[in-house]
This record gives structure tokens, C-alpha cells and sequence, in this order.
């Protein structure tokens, strides 16, 4: 699997939570993040990926501390995946908080994976924040020292993080 196809999964994943919350419409981004994590797991295991689903209620008060975290998380995830049988494995997280996603956390968790050096399988990282913007990363734009992707959404709809693994 390419990196173009990890991130096309990751948008798809994105916009079928999106557009989930957008069709409920119910102004709590709290009911937004349930609805969100919901379809973007329908939608990661319609793309044939196993999913592992986070929501927490409570705040976010060190979105540094959580962006390593997630990404020590994923990395371990993706370990996992390789080193058993893949078919028993998750190679998805979906994660929702309460507290909007930054650009803090999304660094922490670019750096977590820069440090540590690895590059197969694929890792691709998402974080879509309520301003409206998504940003996206891989092993591609970190080995190449590219900027993270930037990507408009709606605004007010969601805090998600989804990150994936290449699959094999």
C-alpha cells in the first residue's frame, strides 16, 4: 500500500465522520464526537482496516503530553500488527476529546514518530481540530521534510484524531 493510499483512506474516514455530524446537526461537540468516532468506524472497517476506538468526556489540559502518547500508542499498534498475525490485530485508531485538537499535540505526535526512525510499515496520522482544519502526516513527509498536509473541513464539527497503518 502506498503512502497516496493511506492518506485517501484517511479522508475518506474524515469525511464520513463529517459528514455524519453534519447531518445530525446538533450543535454539542459532544454528541458530534460520538457520532463521528461511530461512522469513521464504519467506514475504516468498510476499507478493511480494524479499528480501536478512543473517547474521552474529560478535557485535554496537555496536548503535548497526549500527542506523544497517541503516537506511542499507534506505534506500538503497528508493532503488534507486524510482529503477530495482522488478521488479529487493530491497524486503526479512531480518538475523540471533548477539548479541540491543536497544533501542539499534532507536533508532539510528528515528533514521537520522527524519533522513532521507523518507516515500515506506513504509519499516516490525522488530526482534525473544530476550527475546521485537518492535518496530515506520514512516514513520506517526515522522511522527505515536508510540511504536514493542511486540509479545509467544517468548521465546528469535530474533535478526531484517526491514524492508520499500512496494511499487509
Amino acid at each position: 500500500m502506498s503512502n497516496q493510499n493511506l492518506r485517501e483512506d484517511l479522508i475518506a474516514i474524515l469525511n464520513a465522520a463529517i459528514n455524519a455530524v453534519a447531518a445530525e446537526r446538533t450543535g454539542s461537540i459532544l454528541t458530534n464526537n460520538v457520532i463521528a468516532v461511530d461512522e469513521a468506524g464504519i467506514e475504516a472497517v468498510r476499507r478493511g482496516y480494524a479499528y480501536i476506538m478512543q473517547a474521552t468526556k474529560e478535557p485535554d489540559n496537555n496536548p503535548i503530553a497526549t500527542g506523544k502518547a497517541i503516537m506511542d500508542f499507534v506505534i506500538k499498534m503497528r508493532d503488534d500488527y507486524i510482529n503477530s498475525n495482522a488478521a488479529s490485530h487493530s491497524n486503526c485508531l479512531i480518538k475523540s476529546s471533548p477539548t479541540a485538537t491543536n497544533h501542539r499535540l499534532t507536533k508532539s505526535a510528528l515528533q514521537t514518530l520522527q524519533e522513532s526512525r521507523t518507516k515500515i510499515p506506513e504509519i499516516a496520522f490525522l488530526s482534525q481540530e473544530t476550527n475546521g482544519t485537518a492535518t496530515l502526516f506520514d512516514n513520506e513527509i517526515i522522511i522527505s521534510k515536508q510540511a504536514a498536509i493542511q486540509i479545509k473541513t467544517k468548521p465546528n464539527v469535530c474533535n478526531l484524531v484517526i491514524a492508520l497503518v499500512e496494511k499487509y
